[in-house]
This record gives C-alpha cells, structure tokens and sequence, in this order.
C-alpha cells in the first residue's frame, strides 16, 4: 500500500476504541471508529478499510454477525477482520473463524501479538493481488 492503512475499531467499550486507536495511530495507521455493530456496516458501506477490529459482545448486531454481513458482500468480503473478545478457547475461535476473521486476539488484549497480527494481515492483503486473505492466516 502507497498510503498508511485504515483501520476500523469497533468496540462498545469507548476505552477499548481509544486505547487501540492510540496503539494504532502511534504505528502509523489511520483509525475509524464504531461504537457497535449497524454503526460498523454503515462506516464499511461508506469508507471500506484496509483491516477491521471487531469486538464480539455488543448490544444490537454482535461481532459475529458483523463479520458475516461484511463477509457476504462481494465489496467487503477481502476486508481482513481481526475478532476481539473476552471470550477465550477453542470454541470461540471456532465461530469467530465461522464467521469470517481471519485472526482471533483475546483480552486482555497483548498489544505485541495484536500489532503483529496487523502488520501480517495488512502484509499479506498488500501481496496478494485479489487480496483474498485465506482464514487463520494470522493466528
């Protein structure tokens, strides 16, 4: 990419959103900002981004169904989404993944293994000339 890459957070927690923008922006990055799930597909209809962040549990549309909605639009589904939540184990790996992200990072969030899962996912969007990201690539 010839431009510094958007990130979209979406997160109902606004310290979260301001923590990782802060994270990001210091690397570099551009961020947007969501407060929750219509919030998130209305900012993805209108400014696609390089890479989403996605927290899992909000009220209204969870990060689940976010990721699906993106997934099933043809002009969003090379969009790479990175789920973030508190829930941990095999199982919500499974569905995160089943849902469409490609990586799963989960909180408390170790901000090293996040930077890096961005840096890889925004790589290999960068080389891959259908930016077709395969799943589980940044896990």
């Amino acid at each position: 990419m010839t431009h510094s890459a958007t990130i979209l957070v979406v997160d109902d927690e606004s310290g979260s959103r301001e923590a990782l923008a802060v994270l990001l922006q210091d690397e570099g990055y551009s961020t947007l900002s969501a407060a929750n799930g219509k919030e998130a597909l209305a900012i993805v209809a209108q400014n696609p981004p390089d890479l989403i962040l996605l927290d899992v549990v909000m009220d209204g549309i969870d990060g689940y169904e976010v990721a699906k909605s993106i997934k099933a639009n043809p002009a969003t589904s090379n969009i790479p989404i990175i789920m973030v939540t508190a829930h941990d184990g095999r199982g919500a790996h499974v569905i995160a993944l089943d849902a469409g992200a490609e990586a799963f990072v989960p909180k408390p969030i170790d901000m090293a293994v996040l930077s890096l899962r961005v840096r890889n996912l925004l790589r290999l969007a960068q080389a891959m000339p259908t930016h077709e990201i395969p799943q589980n690539a940044g896990l």
